[in-house]
Parts: structure tokens; sequence; C-alpha cells
């Protein structure tokens, strides 16, 4: 380890994260040229070319590989996964925004956002406890009327409704066979 770092950490796409010796998180190449001072109260390690970073009032945005700020410190949470930027303003309120920062849908749903289908549909929970179907552009496209939901393959979904009766519907919310 290098003398002015107390702690490093394996890289992660060309980049390691380090701290001084004031508790700052930074991030410098593989030559030990630093990419990003240290000056953020925490960060992440890089995925799709991301890394969460947080500032000194924990507040999470990104930076990118050249250690430029893409998405300016403000939420709770925020990663990247399949493309897409996971963010929630608490630990209750979850939204997706581009990997640009653009919003796709704020942060209105109780759990992370979860993907059914990949290229089409998101599992969303709203603050009702009920489940439905979003698209990738933010767009409901199977309402939140589902109590429990399981995605079994093949574009199939099992549901239970909120009287406990199980039934099927497809990754575009048609019913499929009805709850009974």
């Amino acid at each position: 380890m290098n003398e002015k770092w107390i702690e490093t950490r394996n890289p992660s796409e060309g980049l390691s994260a380090v701290k001084d010796p004031n508790g700052r998180w930074g991030f410098i190449d593989s030559k030990g040229n630093i990419v990003c001072p240290c000056q953020w109260e925490a960060v992440g390690d890089f995925n799709e070319g991301l890394s969460w970073v947080a500032d000194d009032d924990y507040k999470c945005g990104l930076i990118n590989t050249k250690g430029q700020i893409v998405v300016k410190p403000q939420f709770h949470t925020i990663y990247c996964k399949e493309g897409l930027l996971h963010i929630a303003k608490d630990e209750t309120h979850w939204g997706l925004a581009y990997k640009d920062g653009n919003i796709i849908t704020q942060c209105l749903w109780k759990e992370d956002i979860q993907y059914i289908d990949l290229a089409t549909t998101l599992k969303v929970k709203d603050q009702n406890d009920l489940y439905g179907l979003m698209d990738m552009g933010g767009n409901i496209i199977g309402p939140c009327q589902w109590k429990g939901m399981r995605y079994e393959g093949d574009g199939l979904i099992d549901v239970l409704d909120q009287e406990d009766r199980a039934g099927v519907i497809d990754i575009k919310g048609n019913i499929i066979n009805p709850c009974q």
C-alpha cells in the first residue's frame, strides 16, 4: 500500500478506490495517478463506467471513470444495473433514471424496482404494498393490484390477488388464468 493511502481497494474497471489520511475517498489508475481526488465521504466500485459517491451529508451521486460528476449527489441510494440507474430518495421510495441522470420514473415505489424480463418489463411495488408492471420507459403496463408476484419464465407471472387467490398474467399485464 502506498504511504499516502490508509486504505485501498482492488481495482474495478481499471481504477482503485483509495482513502487518504483525512478519511476521504478518491480513485487512482493502475499507475497510481489520481483520477478522482480524495473528496468523498464514501465511494463504491465502478460498474458500467460509473461509481456512486457520497458527499459530507451522505447524499449519493455518480462519477464516471474520468472522475467527472455525472449525477450530482442528491439521493439516499444510487447504483447502475442493466444500463439504468436505480435511485432512492429514502429507504422506501425508489425510482429509475437513465445513465445521464434523466429521470424515467420518480421515486414512487416502496421497493427497489426488479427486472422481470430484461428487455421489456419491470416489477414495482406501490405504497399500499401491491405489485404491478412497468415498461422500461416508466409506463405502467399492469396496475398495482397484486399482493404477490413471481416470474415463472416463458413470459408468465404467477400472481396472488388481495383475497389470496392465485392466477397467471403475462409480462404485458394481460390475464392468462384468472385468479380463483
